[in-house]
């Protein structure tokens, strides 16, 4: 029996234990249900751990991901709302049914590769949820992945064909298309693998164009990639990212900026970004890094945002208020040899014939934008006209309905810090947070216009709460102001 199905096998009979609430941030669930905004997983043991550890190693990638017992409905790649940590989430009852129903251990790992295919190929970084062509691309991520493996052609269909909706749904294509997906990953991965291609299960079989090109195979023989490879993870990891972002109507603004810098080091590069123009900024790093983070400055140098969450895929989202040149710094901040590799690349999205919310002149014609930053401006001169200053720049960006979006200032002294939202939104939460991630004010009435008091100097981080937006996503501007 491979080691991993061992492995799988121990993890789905062993007690759970260490009950903990995961707020859910980003996801793509294995058969589109629904997911309370918060789940309790439990703690698993080292071969919960090793089992995720064994997939992944058949990709060349380094495993960042926590795999938990939870009260899901099936399976999820889930990013936690409140670290950023990158979770595979399964239910018991689902796994043991689907293993006695198939009478195969390979549809349980099956089922893992699916959820861990939707993290390394960034669908858990993107808002909406499942979606049929990213779940096309995560089922063509388990075949190839399950190929390498070991596993039969017969056995990399069986979970999809005893539990898939054959007509499909809003979210997840129908059971043929998904098992042509599956063939289609498992036939690359014998084609790169010089090995005899394998005949179609008999209900998969049938023309359907392949939805993304399959993952890529480490070319290193060794078990420790030389300098090259390390490079190659991160960009693996960028062009994973970009391939998402596509979808989302973004593109790239510059070529991927790679480099080596040692541990604790600091990476910045120059960026011209555009007033009124969506960005999404992401840095990566390699197998040997576990923590690294992403800071965005404004042409004066003052910090517009970061992310410095304990985890190695750091995003800023920003609408500059400014056009100018602006600079992009990654920290290394954990890296378990002496040097690490880091990469950070842009994305944008102006408004045009094809924006979500009907802009078709550029990114000067985005009412949205404009009503925001107009909001902005007369907070300012009502807190000027109260003698009180802006301190940092303005927060500018975009939230789904009932999601979450944060960003961090630093606080001189005491103030408020004050929300706007666009004509869509006719309701916006403000929560504040000081350096211990204690709460320590909110405003959760029934407006447009959210204020918070900052009691005094220190780190804080504010969360704006897209309570009501009529369309799937609202724009949200903040800004802090102190005497």
């Amino acid at each position: 029996m491979p080691r991993l199905v061992l492995a799988l096998l121990v993890l789905l009979a062993a007690p759970a234990f260490a009950q903990a609430p995961i707020t859910i941030g980003g996801y793509c669930s294995f058969e589109g249900n629904e997911m309370d905004d918060t789940v309790y997983g439990f703690d698993s043991d080292d071969d919960a751990e090793a089992a995720v550890r064994e997939v992944t190693r058949y990709t060349g990638l380094r495993p960042n991901f926590i795999i938990r017992a939870a009260n899901v409905p099936n399976a999820a790649a889930v990013i936690d709302g409140d670290s950023g940590q990158r979770l595979i989430l399964y239910n018991q009852e689902f796994m043991r049914a689907v293993s006695e129903r198939t009478a195969s251990d390979w549809s349980q790992v099956s089922i893992l590769a699916h959820e861990l295919g939707h993290h390394l190929q960034g669908h858990t970084l993107l808002a909406g949820g499942s979606r049929p062509p990213i779940e096309l691309e995560a089922d063509q991520f388990s075949g190839f992945v399950l190929q390498r493996m070991g596993a039969t052609l017969e056995d990399a269909t069986r979970a999809m064909r005893a539990i898939a909706s054959e007509e499909g749904s809003d979210t997840h294509p129908p059971r043929s298309a998904r098992l042509a997906a599956i063939t289609n990953g498992y036939i690359d991965s014998e084609t790169l693998s010089g090995a005899a291609p394998s005949a179609p299960p008999s209900d998969a079989s049938g023309e359907t164009p392949r939805q993304a090109d399959p993952p890529p195979v480490p070319t290193t023989s060794s078990d420790v990639p030389g300098e090259t490879d390390y490079e190659g993870q991160v960009r693996y990891q960028l062009d994973s990212a970009h391939r998402a972002f596509e979808r989302q109507g973004y593109t790239r603004t510059v070529e991927a900026h790679v480099a080596r810098i040692d541990a604790n080091a600091r990476e910045r590069f120059t960026i011209d970004l555009e007033a009124g123009v969506e960005y999404q900024l992401m840095a990566s790093c390699d197998n040997d890094c576990t923590d690294v983070d992403l800071f965005l400055y404004d042409p004066s140098g003052e910090l517009v945002d970061s992310d410095q969450l304990a985890d190695d895929i750091p995003m800023v989202s920003v609408i500059p208020t400014k056009t100018g040149q602006y600079a992009l710094e990654g920290l290394m901040y954990e890296c378990e040899t002496s040097f690490c590799y880091i990469g950070i690349g842009a994305w944008a999205r102006r408004a045009g014939g094809t924006d979500r919310f009907g802009n078709d002149g550029g990114s000067q014609s985005n009412s949205y934008v404009e009503h925001v930053t107009n909001g902005l401006g007369v907070a300012r001169q009502q807190y000027g006209s109260r003698g009180m200053r802006q301190a940092g720049t303005d927060q500018v960006g975009t939230v789904g309905a009932n999601e979450t979006r944060r960003f961090e200032f630093e606080a001189g002294g005491p103030g408020e810090v004050v929300g706007v939202c666009d004509q869509d939104c006719s309701d916006v939460d403000l929560l504040l947070y000081d350096a211990d991630g204690d709460l320590v004010d909110s405003d959760e009435l029934e407006d447009a216009v959210p204020i918070v008091e900052v009691p005094g100097p220190g780190r804080y981080t504010a969360e704006v709460v897209m309570y009501e937006c009529a369309t799937d996503i609202c724009y949200y501007g903040a800004a802090f102001f102190r005497q």
